[in-house]
């Protein structure tokens, strides 16, 4: 939710901000995060947001927050006095500066071939999702392909949530693939990208 890129204002309103109101006792959104992908990969330290009643339930009556059996205490008061001095909001804004670089240079160079479709240019994340022709007849022998080049990416039946058997799940999301932006560098992002449209080209073309 914090990770992304647009415009001052139009981030969209917090999960908790759809709870049905204070001290409402039988539902209500609960949203757990973590600094580990807004701050530094082995910071294993979050936050809960909920209504007030859930959260002096959780604060008041788990053994291992009350104990400090579980918790990680000095890894908690490194991330308070970084956000006191805004250190953490600083990491944060590089990494979406990053990322939003990234981004923008994996469509480019995916924009240059038009049968590849961008389903949505993201404003926040780590991936890109992409539609490839139906005339191709599914992504799972294409990734085959890539694979054997040097190249991948996520099938798109993979970011199901139903079953993978679901006939009407594969025939629609069968020709998607999703592709991760943050994970290499930039030179490395744009060497990847240019093979996977270089595949494509080879795979349908011949």
């Amino acid at each position: 939710h914090l990770l992304d890129w647009t415009k001052k204002g139009d981030r969209p309103a917090r999960i908790v901000n759809y709870n049905s109101g204070a001290g409402c006792n039988l539902s209500g959104c609960v949203s757990v995060s973590s600094f580990t992908k807004i701050f530094s990969p082995g910071v294993r330290c979050g936050w809960i947001e909920a209504e007030d009643h859930i959260i002096q339930t959780v604060s008041s009556s788990v053994g291992y927050i009350r104990s400090q059996g579980g918790t990680s205490p000095v890894i908690g008061s490194v991330l308070a006095l970084g956000l006191a001095n805004k250190t953490v909001d600083r990491v944060l804004q590089r990494y979406c500066d990053l990322y939003k670089h990234r981004c923008e240079l994996l469509c480019q160079i995916i924009e240059q071939e038009p049968r590849i479709q961008i389903v949505l240019q993201p404003t926040g994340g780590y991936f890109l999702w992409i539609r490839f022709p139906e005339t191709m007849g599914g992504s799972t022998q294409f990734l085959s392909y890539c694979t054997e080049k040097g190249v991948s990416f996520l099938l798109g039946t993979r970011c199901d949530a139903c079953d993978t058997s679901d006939q009407a799940s594969a025939s629609f999301l069968g020709n998607y693939g999703r592709l991760c932006f943050v994970e290499m560098d930039e030179r490395r992002l744009k060497d990847a990208a240019e093979l996977l449209v270089e595949s494509f080209h080879m795979f349908i073309d011949g």
